[in-house]
């Protein structure tokens, strides 16, 4: 069994003190993205490197004996954590191997088109595409209405998209899109997928720790979320969940010892690889709960997202994501970057600026680009203070004066 050892009943206050206890960050650094890699906590992370002690003490005991028993627990605290029961989830490293794995153990055929949108994370439709090369299935792109007047305006548009394209077999849909930070009504959608009889994949890679998941609810075909983000666990730590109907379709990308066995076996052996990140699921959840869990979490995240956006709107002279309420991420925001920032248009100028601040100011804070202009991403975290924000600002200032 895999508890969580922390030398305390209740956990630091947020801001500076959570992060000088409980984090590894660099002082010398401002850390406003947490949503891109996340953060290991220190008693997460002490308890994988216990793990891989306990790895090499005798590695035959642990790859033969040891290590199954506590994937399976894993699964299970997971599957706990997401709505659904052990059998319906297994753990991968992250979410774009779980698209990989969908993706491409499904037989599509040149009649076929898988739905994505100009949202959709990069190496998710580069999966997408990677996948039509080989099968000749379209890759079709749902446009968001930009800006976004209303829910129904939003799931008009995705039904209008399904409705254009009978091809259509599968859609990727994400919980939360990692370029706008946009939540969208997931069920909803997947409700208008089964009612065309298509397939569908929720990438929630930012959902797991920032909103509730109800899976038994939502009900899709498929549906994956990063623990490595928002639940504080190690960098390779995925949930992937498969509807019952789909167990057998479905294939890790590793061909090993367990090929045609369970779900759960085929998954877990892979090769020898190290799979501590995995185990370390159930104690991240563990000091999540240990923070205070999502009510207390979120309530301070989201209080200091909103604070953060409407101060760079204001310090920029730009606007918030114009978007419906029920629509917002609670860690994240999106605020528009000045037009006359110097940096063009496009993905990689955004990447650019985002590694220039970093190298002249040790700020990390992401930037994007959709709708043919360039944003500035902030994640919130129980780490992050005001003064984060606020050296944002003026580092984004400083950049136009060159």
């Amino acid at each position: 069994m895999l508890e969580l050892d922390v030398d305390t009943e209740c956990p630091p206050p947020f801001g500076l003190f959570a992060r000088n206890q409980l984090f590894f960050l660099s002082e010398e650094i401002t850390f406003a993205n947490h949503g891109s890699f996340g953060t290991v906590a220190r008693p997460v992370m002490e308890l994988q490197r216990r793990l891989h002690d306990t790895t090499e003490t005798c590695p035959e005991e642990w790859f033969r004996i040891t290590s199954y028993p506590l994937w399976l627990e894993s699964c299970q605290t997971v599957a706990e954590f997401v709505g659904t029961t052990a059998e319906n989830v297994v753990l991968v490293d992250n979410a774009t191997t779980a698209v990989n794995c969908v993706l491409k153990s499904l037989r599509f055929t040149k009649n076929d088109a898988i739905l994505v949108s100009d949202h959709t994370y990069g190496a998710v439709e580069y999966t997408a595409l990677a996948v039509s090369d080989i099968t000749e299935a379209a890759v079709v792109t749902h446009v968001f209405p930009f800006p976004i007047e209303s829910v129904e305006q939003f799931v008009g548009s995705f039904e209008a998209a399904l409705r254009a394209d009978p091809r259509i077999r599968i859609a990727i849909i994400d919980h939360i899109c990692s370029v706008s930070a946009l939540l969208l009504p997931v069920r909803r959608l997947i409700d208008i997928c089964r009612s065309r009889n298509v397939l569908v994949l929720v990438d929630g890679a930012h959902a797991p720790g920032q909103v509730p998941i109800d899976l038994t609810y939502l009900d899709p075909d498929y549906y994956t979320g990063n623990f490595h983000k928002w639940v504080y666990a190690p960098r390779g730590c995925c949930v992937l969940y498969i509807n019952p109907k789909h167990h057998d379709k479905i294939n890790p990308l590793v061909t090993s010892w367990y090929w045609k066995k369970s779900l759960h076996e085929r998954f877990y052996q892979q090769a020898t690889r190290d799979i501590t990140s995995w185990l370390c699921a159930k104690p991240a959840i563990q000091f999540y709960r240990w923070l205070g869990g999502m009510e207390k979490i979120t309530a301070y995240n989201s209080s200091l997202s909103q604070w953060a956006s409407a101060l760079l709107a204001s310090k920029w002279k730009t606007a918030e994501q114009q978007i419906p309420a029920e629509m917002r991420a609670p860690n994240m925001s999106v605020i528009a970057l000045p037009s006359n920032i110097g940096y063009d248009n496009t993905a990689a100028d955004a990447d650019r600026l985002m590694k220039d601040i970093a190298k002249k100011h040790k700020v990390w804070v992401a930037m994007t680009c959709f709708s043919n202009r360039l944003w500035c991403r902030i994640s919130s975290q129980v780490y992050n203070v005001r003064d984060d924000y606020e050296r944002v600002a003026e580092a984004v200032l400083d950049m136009m004066k060159h």
